[in-house]
């Protein structure tokens, strides 16, 4: 009985698509332009978010210690820190921490850092500041307090010195989460589009199935199913363009930042998964809004 079911409603399909196949390709393959856009940003925004050095949040700061000090000294510098009301927490990254996360980042390419020395790998402190201290000027004093320790080498603080980048970064995010809703919209634009042509050449054929007293998800799930097909297919061939041009990118990138733009198995897969469900999503979001226009 399903398989019957699935078999005519992919006749009807083929049918309604039967006239109408170029546009419904040409529409296929603006939308996965469009999808490439958004996983060109989607990837860009999760490398910065997963790069990005925990100081430039504004409730933190990174205290780099000079490299000949002891352990212990270290971890009474840390003490110290936590015994303060204006901090919230505080982590002792070791050299020895520092190489190890220098290495998962740079991965395949670590081999770079051999023969570098313990010094290139300062001991450093990331903070976590109370909220509610945000912007006070206890903290503004506690920060020039811990610059001028005699542990300390140098310290790097979002809402410090470094305001203006952390600002400017920021601001991409902005323009990232943008681009990516701009994309994002002309692909429902576009399946909008195609979609109501489509319903509006089987105006007719709508019109004898509710006469003969048809469900609506009986006349209209052809549609329904052209506009899923539609942005899951252009989820595709979006999926296969960014892995392959990520790929072709990486021969022109100098050995230490392939390891940026490089797209690991499981965030291929995340990917596919995000696109293929953006484009099922938009697909009947799209085809949802023609029916009601022509309605």
């Amino acid at each position: 009985m399903l398989n019957d079911t699935l078999s005519r409603l992919i006749d009807r399909t083929r049918d309604a698509l039967r006239f109408h196949l170029i546009p419904w390709l040409s529409t296929v393959i603006a939308v996965s332009l469009c999808f490439y856009l958004l996983a060109i940003l989607s990837c860009l925004a999760a490398t910065y978010r997963l790069s990005r050095p925990s100081w430039t949040a504004e409730d933190r700061a990174t205290v780099y210690m000079h490299p000949d000090i002891c352990r212990q000294v270290q971890e009474g510098l840390a003490e110290e820190l936590r015994s303060r009301p204006e901090i919230r927490h505080v982590s002792l990254i070791s050299q020895e921490d520092a190489r190890r996360r220098t290495e998962a980042l740079l991965g395949q390419w670590k081999g770079v850092l051999t023969g570098l020395g313990d010094t290139f790998f300062p001991p450093s402190l990331e903070v976590q500041f109370q909220p509610e201290t945000l912007g006070s000027k206890n903290l503004d004093a506690l920060i020039t307090k811990i610059r001028q320790s005699p542990e300390v080498e140098d310290i790097l603080y979002g809402r410090g010195q470094s305001r203006p980048m952390v600002e400017g970064t920021t601001a991409v995010e902005y323009l990232w989460w943008g681009g990516m809703g701009f994309a994002g919209a002309v692909a429902l634009l576009m399946l909008f589009l195609s979609s109501r042509a489509l319903i509006l050449s089987g105006r007719d054929a709508l019109e004898i199935y509710s006469l003969a007293g048809a469900t609506d998800f009986y006349s209209q799930a052809p549609f329904y199913l052209a506009g899923i097909m539609q942005g899951c297919v252009g989820a595709l061939l979006a999926v296969g363009l960014s892995v392959f041009s990520t790929a072709q990118f990486q021969t022109v990138l100098p050995p230490l930042l392939i390891p940026v733009v490089s797209l690991k198995a499981w965030q291929q897969l995340f990917l596919a998964v995000g696109l293929l469900s953006c484009g099922a999503v938009l697909g009947s979001a799209g085809t949802w809004l023609a029916l009601k226009k022509s309605a």
